[in-house]
């Protein structure tokens, strides 16, 4: 599968292309990169101003509610029922960087539309200095071009969502990855452990990005026999970031939360017949869930999150007993709209119920598809180079999973294309030395 070092290749990868070598252009070009990032990001906030829907305006009041310090309880049942009880509905690290807004009195929706930018502008960067770790200057300049124009990072933070601290975060552990391939230290494994850990408190699926990323460790030929600190330092500060949340979750709850309770409402969500035939095959349904008020014990006190977790995980199973025959097709359709193989055209129409903008959505997926091919060619090299695929493997696992378990959607890929995004400006950069090797060939032979 690519994640351990290539058959007959060396210790240590070889760099196809060794960073430095534009000096001081490179890091003008780079913020050049930024710069443009940061304002395709604000200009899509300054088109969408205030327009969030979807889990946009939950995320924005739980951010109000921890700055005031009612801590993470549920807005919607504030809001909706006037009821006040604990929420891990989310994940909390998109709602706690938000809420450093919020303290700072920047409470307008515009506002926590803009306040996503750096985190949007920081994946940017992470994806740039991912691809110099293996192909040096001019593919990490194309990556971070790439990355700034790409509609699937500078549209996330109009939406206020978790995508944009998800792709911050996984861009952030790819490239502590391979940083860490090409020259093994405990100090960058901790560092892959961190950035695995924010990923998964951004989004749970991300929860599979440490042990796909850790399990290179052990094979790596520098340091085999002495993979321990190593796989230690990483599991160490995932454990010290991850645990508190875990913690916290286990005591507040009748039922066991571990990162999120909202799995449970997006599983009950995609599973009954309407989600599982005619236009909302492998999608959610808003007819499937058993109940969307919150849920009363027979002595008229509000269920937590985690009890009505259990009557929405019986009925997600009874919808499944229900259409046992169906989903092994559902699960299929469930991959291909997030890896938009279903209609890139129909898929980005529908994707509008999430309050997303058609036109934005289908460049994505063109751009998506259209990187593909070079992607690919850049996985090859860098496999025959000696370096591990594990950064582009992690998180197409964690997008097919949150997908198959949940429902199909291009938001859950975030990470996965910035993971493209470095492979392909891997190959383009390939391709440009081989062209210009070319150009000097026939000049000599002139």
């Amino acid at each position: 599968m690519g994640i351990g070092p290539a058959p007959g290749t060396e210790a240590l990868p070889r760099i196809l292309v060794e960073p430095g070598r534009m000096g001081r252009r490179y890091w003008r070009w780079l913020a050049v990169a930024l710069l443009l990032a940061a304002c395709l990001q604000l200009g899509q906030v300054q088109r969408r101003a205030d327009l969030i829907a979807y889990d946009g305006p939950k995320y924005v009041n739980d951010a109000h509610l921890l700055a005031d310090g009612e801590g993470f309880v549920g807005a919607d049942a504030w809001f909706f029922s006037r009821v006040r009880r604990e929420s891990a509905i989310h994940p909390p690290a998109n709602a706690l960087w938000m809420s450093l807004a919020s303290v700072a009195d920047w409470r307008s929706t515009v506002a926590a539309q803009r306040w996503q930018v750096p985190l949007g502008v920081a994946a940017v960067l992470a994806t740039a200095l991912a691809a110099r770790q293996v192909a040096g200057d001019r593919a990490s300049l194309i990556a971070g071009g790439l990355a700034a124009v790409h509609p699937a990072v500078w549209s996330y933070p109009a939406l206020v969502m978790a995508e944009t601290p998800a792709q911050a975060y996984t861009a952030a552990a790819l490239a502590a990855m391979l940083r860490w391939w090409r020259a093994p230290s405990v100090l960058w494994a901790a560092v892959i452990g961190g950035s695995c850990a924010l990923a998964a408190l951004a989004r749970s699926e991300n929860l599979v990005l440490l042990p796909l990323l850790a399990a290179p460790m052990v094979v790596h030929p520098a340091v085999r026999g002495r993979w321990l600190p190593h796989l230690g330092a990483a599991a160490l500060w995932a454990t010290v970031l991850v645990a508190p949340w875990i913690g916290f979750n286990l005591m507040r709850f009748q039922e066991p939360v571990l990162i999120a309770s909202g799995v449970d409402v997006a599983m009950a969500g995609a599973s009954c017949s309407n989600a599982f035939e005619g236009d909302y095959l492998g999608y959610w349904s808003p007819f499937c869930r058993p109940f969307n008020e919150v849920q009363l014990h027979p002595d008229g006190t509000p269920m937590d999150e985690s009890e009505e977790g259990v009557l929405m995980r019986e009925a997600t199973v009874s919808g499944i007993r229900d259409n046992s025959d169906r989903m092994p097709v559902v699960v299929l359709a469930r991959i291909a709209r997030t890896l938009s193989i279903w209609s890139p055209v129909a898929l980005a129409e529908f994707e509008e119920t999430e309050h997303r903008e058609a036109p934005v959505l289908l460049l994505s997926n063109l751009l998506f598809l259209g990187m593909l091919v070079p992607a690919v060619a850049g996985a090859r090299q860098l496999r025959r180079a000696g370096w591990t695929l594990a950064p582009a493997i992690a998180p197409l696992v964690a997008a097919v999973l949150g997908a198959a378990v949940t429902h199909g959607t291009t938001r859950y890929r975030a990470g996965f294309d910035l993971a493209v995004v470095v492979l392909a400006a891997v190959a383009l950069d390939a391709w440009l030395r081989s062209r210009a090797s070319g150009q000097r060939a026939q000049e000599a032979q002139a």
